[in-house]
């Protein structure tokens, strides 16, 4: 099912507003300046593409998360109003938010920032945070397009957001990727130019969106108010993948980005000779380009040659998690004017570079219909988007689109768990710290040996959050009966709720500033502060090479993720398993949400189609799951029960934190007592709790859920079978 987009907005380097990006692009001027809001006087690069009228040194003292808010309000409201959403009869609890940020400030969780964008837009559905560094957004209007099609929204604010600061530059510069002059992509000299912005969408169901149904509220209200909103594209599909290659740079064989692009044409049900232009990642570096190329000569053959090929960041800079988003929009912009737009700097040829880069001051004149953009980040993490033009025939053919959707679901089931917790390493050891009820090892986790239960994995050099996600997520393997290869596993991926960066990695960031100065800060510790960082660095260890996210929401943030993987699994063919779950490092300093130091731990499950085999019998199956907004308990269980075809007065037990409040009726389990409130390690805990409740024999169906999120409540339905 297409999500057509009604509507657009924009902050970037060539100003704010659709029309200042436009202009921008048609006249064939970027928006790169010199760095006037902080001193580039110690670094390579002097230049970026800054958003002009927040660039003078009068606004050196706004706070990075304040300037991430303004400019994300811009941009959103300016979709927002595009789409006319005020007069939609779209009820605000049934307007979701997916944000998709990299950094953010370094000092507030970046779920924190998607909840304020939420309250001073007044929405009340869903809000999810992507963190998967500069493919944020890009996943981000993924998982927008995943939220329609299950029915948990009627339209999607979805896009990204990130603001250039000192310590983002200091961190690129100290990696050596950075050009002294304007980023000249697929040319020379090699290096990237950094920037900053935001850009979002509005989505909405292509069958919802000019055409409701007749019986509905929406409908009776949307009919009249909504004749003069146009339609200006759609998103036909999306892909991710992980490359398992290293922390920071890109497989140099393009695998990983060939997988996504390969998956999102799969997803839109097209061929590569569908597309017309490719909006490439293109941030000049000697590394990335050339595996780029290798990429889309992996996945077009010969006629990549001949598909034109440029790079955004050649106008806007690197936009970091809000890259994406631009891109696309500069793409959908570009194919409506019949265009493509050019790569700007362009000097000279370059080995393994595209043949047709678009070397020309301006758009050039090009028809097509399909066009993908693709992004690549630290930690592997690939995520391509295809992109379309609005067709009226496409409108009336949605309801076709549903029900090969909904024939082609697969059964998913639970085949293996695996905890690094309080409780230590063995997963049949939680149900009875859960009913003993008293806090286990103050919340932490005790040590455990690597060699036992994680051989040919060298512990050293990682951070904690590293060392309990891998562990973790090798201990549910192993549970699953599955192997960890020598060669990638391209067909098993991992989705993990995650709410900070390692505390060890940013206290040895901020020692390594201290002591040798913002230009010499440590690139490991720095590389480490993107939220993906544990989950690209498991996936290397692990050789895992399926479908890579990390998404962020609080409370419940374990299960969010869980979600994600089963919707992937149940309507998806490029993937056969994803291990899911939630992480926490335990803050020596910090608190959490409820005011409570966190618990620490990774807990994992191995989520797999019903038609795999394996060595353990698939008995535990996830039925149904439920996504809603702030506070909504009910109406998220009741989406759950929908889905699996149960009803909810029949499950007399449920799992999680907050549910006393909710369902009285029932048998609460809870591990907050026992193992801490880690907002995302708990929630998942809660579930692998589940799992063992049901593979005891003890119920046949039960409820886990987390009531206590700001962001979302999550409700999942589990069956033995």
């Amino acid at each position: 099912m297409d999500a057509v987009i009604t509507g657009m907005g924009s902050v970037c380097a060539l100003g704010r507003g659709i029309p200042a990006l436009w202009s921008g692009i048609a006249a064939g001027l970027d928006g790169i300046r010199n760095i006037e809001r902080f001193s580039a006087e110690d670094f390579k690069s002097k230049i970026a593409g800054m958003v002009p009228d927040r660039n003078s040194i009068a606004f050196a003292g706004i706070s990075i998360t304040d300037l991430n808010l303004e400019f994300a309000l811009d941009a959103a409201r300016e979709a927002w109003n595009m789409a006319g959403l005020d007069d939609s009869g779209i009820p605000r609890h049934r307007i979701a938010l997916v944000l998709g940020t990299s950094l953010g400030d370094f000092k507030q969780p970046l779920h924190v920032m998607t909840e304020t964008l939420a309250a001073r837009l007044g929405l009340e559905g869903p809000a999810l945070t992507v963190s998967t560094a500069c493919s944020s957004s890009t996943n981000a209007l993924g998982l927008a397009m995943d939220l329609l099609r299950q029915g948990f929204a009627d339209a999607v604010l979805a896009g990204g957001t990130d603001v250039l600061n000192p310590t983002m530059l200091a961190g690129f510069n100290s990696l050596g990727v950075l050009s002294e002059g304007k980023c000249a992509p697929f040319s020379l000299p090699f290096g990237t130019t950094l920037g900053e912005g935001s850009g979002f969408l509005v989505l909405e169901n292509s069958s919802t969106a000019r055409h409701p149904a007749p019986d509905t509220v929406v409908s009776r209200r949307r009919g009249a108010r909504r004749q003069g909103i146009e339609v200006f594209g759609r998103l036909a599909g999306y892909g991710l993948s992980g490359d398992a290659f290293h922390e920071t740079s890109p497989d140099p064989t393009g695998a990983g980005v060939a997988r996504a692009i390969s998956g999102a044409l799969e997803h839109a049900g097209l061929t590569p000779e569908k597309i017309a232009y490719v909006n490439a990642h293109g941030t000049g570096t000697s590394a990335n380009d050339p595996a780029e190329w290798r990429a889309l000569l992996n996945v077009f053959g010969d006629r990549a040659r001949e598909i034109p090929v440029s790079s955004t960041k050649s106008y806007l800079g690197h936009a970091q998690g809000a890259c994406g988003v631009l891109e696309l929009l500069v793409t959908l912009l570009s194919m409506r004017a019949q265009a493509v737009p050019p790569t700007l700097h362009y000097t000279t040829a370059r080995k393994h570079a595209p043949a047709d880069p678009v070397f020309a001051p301006k758009p050039r004149p090009h028809v097509g219909e399909y066009s993908v953009c693709t992004n690549s980040a630290f930690g592997g993490a690939n995520a391509a988007v295809v992109v379309g033009l609005a067709a009226t025939e496409r409108l009336s053919a949605s309801e076709d689109a549903v029900a090969v959707a909904v024939t082609g679901k697969k059964s998913v089931r639970v085949t293996g768990v695996g905890a690094i917790g309080p409780h230590g390493w063995d997963a049949k050891a939680i149900l009875p710290a859960i009913r003993a009820g008293r806090r286990i090892n103050a919340g932490r986790v005790p040590e455990f040996s690597w060699s036992e239960h994680a051989p040919n994995i060298d512990p050293r050099g990682l951070d904690p959050s590293s060392r309990f996600l891998t562990a973790a997520t090798r201990l549910a393997m192993d549970d699953a009966g599955l192997r960890v290869k020598k060669t990638r596993n391209d067909r098993m991926g991992l989705m993990m709720g995650i709410n900070y960066p390692s505390p060890e990695s940013s206290r040895a960031l901020d020692k390594s500033i201290q002591v040798n100065g913002l230009p010499r800060l440590s690139t490991t510790a720095f590389s480490r502060m993107v939220l993906n960082a544990p989950a690209g660095t498991c996936s290397k260890l692990l050789a895992l090479g399926g479908p890579l996210s990390t998404v962020s929401t609080g409370s419940g943030c374990g299960l969010a993720a869980m979600i994600y993987a089963a919707d992937w699994l149940r309507n998806r063919n490029d993937a056969d398993c994803l291990v899911a779950g939630g992480l926490d490092e335990f803050d020596l300093g910090g608190e959490g949400e409820t005011g409570f130091q966190t618990g620490e731990g990774a807990a994992c499950a191995v989520l797999s189609k019903a038609d795999d085999s394996g060595p353990r019998a698939m008995s535990i199956e996830v039925a149904g799951w439920g996504l809603a907004g702030r506070g909504r308990f009910a109406e998220a269980v009741a989406m759950a029960c929908r889905s699996a075809a149960c009803e909810e007065k029949k499950i007399a037990v449920a799992f999680g934190s907050g549910l006393q409040n909710y369902c009285p009726e029932k048998t609460i389990v809870d591990p907050e007592p026992a193992f801490g409130n880690g907002p995302a390690f708990t929630s998942a805990l809660a579930f692998l709790a589940a799992v063992q409740w049901l593979r005891e024999g003890k119920s046949e169906t039960v409820l886990v859920a987390d009531a206590q999120g700001r962001s979302v409540t999550c409700a999942i339905i589990l069956s033995r079978l």
